[in-house]
């Protein structure tokens, strides 16, 4: 716009903005006529002034002379005395009075004051007789006439001393003429003419004057500013309707994104207009030049464009006309232009100007993008077809062919009611249509039939088209073959819902189920039953033979289960090798249900524990089952499912193959259980594990040592034995740290012992849990602990079970080697309880055999606990070890011992398990 604005500014003039040229023409028209008055006025009271000035200095000059002739001979005597130049002698001059006696020979009223003067510029005579001896008022212009000059001047005073007396606000014509006698200066004669009266009547004439001249002007200016008025008026009315035509145009250029530009080619600058530069995203402040312009265009598109320019364009002289991008530097959005322009030639044809538009096409481009992605997206594998209002078929895409197996040609002008399957009722479109005309969409699964009457599931959307009047015009129906997808949703329900190898229901389907039988037992007040079934050393089958045959257990198992219960009944693997079945509706009887879910468990229990043909190997396995009965929702499916858990659970600890039903006892248990498993977690962060110690003696009952035993000092249960926790703590990694912290504070009791003589040769035997002993750097960490708390290694001797050694024998032989290297001493513990082998024992080399408790106990009756003690005694002497007796409670078990040539001993005999602080007492007293 800025470019159309300068246009019509210069082919309308009196255009302006904000105040109009018209309103400025007329107040400068009034100003010109102010002063032409003022001059007019000053040109008059100058000449006027002019006039009287000369008259006066006429007059004066007339008198003057005349005075000169009249006095002539009194004058040259007057100045050609030789009195003494005072003002006192000049007054008293003889000739005085006849200069007054002359003066009052002229008859003129405007004679104010005559004063004559010496060559030396002193009043020689004056009218006033008090200026006599005194020089001029106005010395330099006395200076001029005493040098032979006549001098003229009106002045004006506010007081003035005549001949008739004191004057106030006069006007008074003054000349100095030079007295000249026989051709010989003499001095000066002044002359004051009271001209008061001519100046007030020239003042009252410059008056009238003006009046006249400033009526005449204000006459002609306001006919002027009428005349004025109006043209202000049409020009006003002229501008808005340019204004107005500005304004649509400008709002048509932006609504069109048009904006336009001029080009001087030769200095390369171009003047846009405003909505230009707001589509290209620049003010006025950017370098509106060819290069400002190129670096506006895309980079992708900069090459073409200015290659276009410049050789098609300038070099050719053919008009622009191109389509491109440009990223604007406001925002830099990307947006594309069309451009066109119109070279302007000189008189010999050169380039001089181009003048074009450029208009905002992006939106156009977007919807061309649009078209051409409608274009590629209406074929695709969906297949789309469209209707009118009146659901007549008036387009398909290749897809709806390949899919249908109808061709387009075979389909226009017709409903798609050819297609229907006849699974759907007619209450199913009315509900359809009923919510397409409602909301204009629908989506849904419809069953429909191909040409070639196959019939097949589609997954299908219809959307209604409307018009700007929210007219429905069409229906466009995307729709696509779900065949396959209906297949793999089975396939995954199948997956979700059903266990992949024995094809029985998991765990999710089961509890839906459950869920449902627990609803309908509300209504019907009947019992129903879980069992919780696990098969007995499945671990033990999979280790030695392999996946495969768990596998093919797995499998038989469920089909023996499918075949004990009723169709009805749910038989589901639960995980693992573990099954649950779900009998319900059975009977509101509590005991005729009991005896009935018995009489079924114990079914299922004996087809289970039938050997296994597996591959030709046969297999014995066994369950171990626990029911739980239900009765309405008192509980919720997992709770039930934990109870028939809990009760399978007393059954494997009963020996397995069982079956056992839900006491509430076990859930207390449970609860018990759980309880201590989560306090043990906080005992060593609290400081709850104590240690007490139990001396162990030698032959001659002096001290040699001491085991060392756990204590949980509980705040609301007491003291807690080891028989108690330690198990729960084994069930975790919770052993391995409480192990760990028990050698910490054996080291540390060993290291303190090993400062006093009575104590430095005793040894501290620790208990090592499987868990503890299986870790990988289990001797590097005794290592730290004894080099940490710099204790003695012999001093600390561990208690290594069969059990433990003979999990991983080649493991624990090398851990066992490393620990003797050490120096850490070893004791055999449990020896004959398990599984004694005697190569092991030669290869494991302990220091020590330890008797079990259990031997000890029995050696005192009949019985051959006498004759294995002895035997295991002699065996660790031929073997050269030493051999300890634990539990040794009575004198007479002692006395027995020694014969069996025990080394040491300990039990309750000699001290039961104390406290440090007891124990170190108690070995003063030994």
């Amino acid at each position: 716009m800025t470019e159309i604005k300068g246009i019509a500014e210069e082919n309308c003039p009196l255009s302006s903005n904000k105040f109009p040229l018209l309103r400025r023409l007329s107040a400068v028209s009034l100003v010109v006529m102010l002063v032409t008055a003022g001059i007019l006025i000053f040109l008059y009271r100058a000449e006027r002034l002019a006039e009287h000035t000369l008259s006066a200095e006429q007059r004066n000059k007339q008198t003057a002379s005349y005075l000169v002739q009249l006095l002539d001979e009194k004058i040259a005597g007057l100045l050609s005395s030789r009195h003494e130049q005072n003002a006192q002698t000049l007054k008293i001059n003889p000739d005085i009075p006849l200069f007054t006696a002359a003066l009052k020979q002229i008859r003129t009223n405007n004679f104010a004051k005559l004063k004559i003067y010496d060559l030396s510029g002193v009043t020689r005579y004056s009218s006033v007789q008090d200026d006599i001896g005194k020089s001029s008022d106005r010395p330099e212009l006395l200076a001029r006439a005493l040098s032979g000059e006549t001098i003229h001047q009106i002045d004006f005073h506010a007081s003035f001393h005549s001949r008739y007396g004191e004057l106030h606000g006069v006007h008074v014509s003054r000349i100095y003429m030079p007295l000249i006698q026989a051709g010989k200066r003499m001095g000066v004669i002044e002359l004051d003419d009271d001209v008061t009266s001519i100046f007030k009547q020239f003042h009252y004439s410059t008056l009238w004057i003006a009046l006249i001249i400033f009526t005449a002007f204000a006459a002609l200016y306001a006919a002027l500013f009428f005349a004025v008025s109006r043209i202000d008026r049409a020009v006003g009315k002229w501008q808005k309707n340019i204004a107005d035509s500005e304004a649509a145009l400008k709002e048509s250029q932006n609504i069109a994104g048009l904006g336009s530009y001029v080009l001087n080619v030769r200095s390369g600058l171009w003047k846009s207009s405003e909505v230009l530069d707001q589509l290209f995203g620049i003010d006025a402040a950017y370098e509106h030049t060819i290069k400002g312009w190129e670096r506006l265009i895309h980079p992708d598109d900069r090459a073409m464009v200015v290659d276009y320019f410049h050789n098609d364009v300038i070099a050719q002289g053919q008009a622009f006309d191109k389509q491109f991008r440009i990223i604007r530097p406001n925002d830099q959005a990307e947006r594309w232009f069309h451009a066109l322009g119109k070279l302007q030639f000189d008189a010999r044809g050169r380039t001089v100007k181009m003048h074009g538009t450029i208009q905002d096409i992006t939106r156009r481009k977007l919807a061309e993008d649009a078209w051409r992605v409608a274009a590629v997206a209406f074929e695709t594998n969906e297949a789309i077809l469209i209707t009118d209002a009146r659901s007549t078929i008036v387009r398909v895409n290749r897809a709806f062919s390949e899919i249908t197996g109808y061709s387009a040609e075979e389909v226009l002008g017709k409903n798609p009611r050819i297609m229907h399957s006849g699974r759907q009722s007619k209450y199913f479109y009315v509900v359809m249509w009923q919510q397409l005309l409602h909301t204009g969409f629908w989506a849904g699964e419809i069953w429909d039939r191909r040409k070639n009457g196959e019939i097949y599931p589609k997954w299908m959307t219809i959307t209604a088209v409307k018009n700007q009047q929210q007219e429905t015009t069409n229906y466009v129906a995307i729709f696509s073959d779900i065949t396959e997808r209906k297949k793999t949703e089975g396939e995954i329900f199948n997956l979700a819902f059903y266990d992949a190898l024995t094809k029985l229901p998991n765990r999710r389907l089961f509890l839906d189920r459950l869920r449902a039988a627990l609803a309908a037992s509300v209504r019907h007040h009947d019992y129903g039953a879980i069992l919780f079934i696990d098969m007995d050393r499945f671990k033990a089958l999979n280790d030695t033979l392999g996946h495969e045959y768990g596998d093919l257990l797995l499998v038989e198992v469920g089909l023996r289960i499918k075949a004990c219960v009723r169709e009805m009944d749910t038989v589901a693997r639960y995980g693992g090798d573990e099954f649950v079945v779900l009998i319900d509706a059975l009977s509101d009887d509590s005991d005729a249900v009991t005896r009935r879910v018995s009489l079924v468990a114990e079914k299922i229990r004996a087809a289970l524990e039938l050997p296994y043909k597996l591959k030709g190997h046969e297999h014995h396995s066994s369950p171990s089952i626990g029911i739980s009965l239900y009765r309405g929702q008192e509980e919720s499916p997992e709770r039930l499912i934990e109870h028939a858990d809990m009760a399978m659970y007393q059954v494997k600890k009963s020996g397995r193959n069982g079956v056992r039903f839900f006491d509430p006892v076990m859930q207390h248990d449970m609860a018990t259980h759980d309880t201590l498993v989560n306090d043990l977690h906080h005992a060593l962060a609290l400081h709850q594990l104590q240690l007490h110690y139990q001396v162990q003696v030698d032959k001659e009952n002096r001290p040699v040592g001491a085991e060392v035993f756990l204590r949980w000092r509980h705040p609301e249960h007491g003291v807690i034995m080891p028989a108690q926790f330690i198990p729960v703590a084994e069930e975790s990694s919770l052993i391995i740290d409480i192990d760990r912290w028990v050698l910490g504070a054996v080291c540390q009791q060993l290291a303190a012992w090993g400062k006093y003589d009575r104590t430095r040769d005793l040894t501290l035997t620790v208990n090592i849990s499987a868990k503890l002993f299986a870790q990988p750097d289990f001797v590097n960490e005794i290592a730290v602990m004894l080099r940490a708390h710099q204790a003695e290694p012999t001093r600390l001797k561990l208690e290594l079970s069969e059990r433990l050694v003979l999990t991983d024998v080649n493991t624990s032989m090398a851990k066992i080697q490393a620990l003797k290297n050490l120096g850490v001493r070893l004791s055999m513990d449990n020896f004959g309880t398990v599984y004694s082998s005697l190569s092991y024992l030669k290869q494991l080399s302990p220091d020590q055999l330890k008797i079990h408790r259990d031997f000890i106990q029995g050696i005192g009756m009949e019985g051959n606990d006498a004759l294995l003690v002895k035997t295991v005694a002699n065996l660790a002497k031929s073997l050269e070890l030493s051999v300890f007796a634990e539990g040794v409670e009575t004198e007479e078990q002692r006395i027995l011992l020694d014969s069996y040539n025990c080394d040491s001993y300990q039990g309750y005999l000699f001290g039961k398990p104390v406290s440090i602080e007891e124990f170190e007492v108690m070995l003063e007293r030994l």
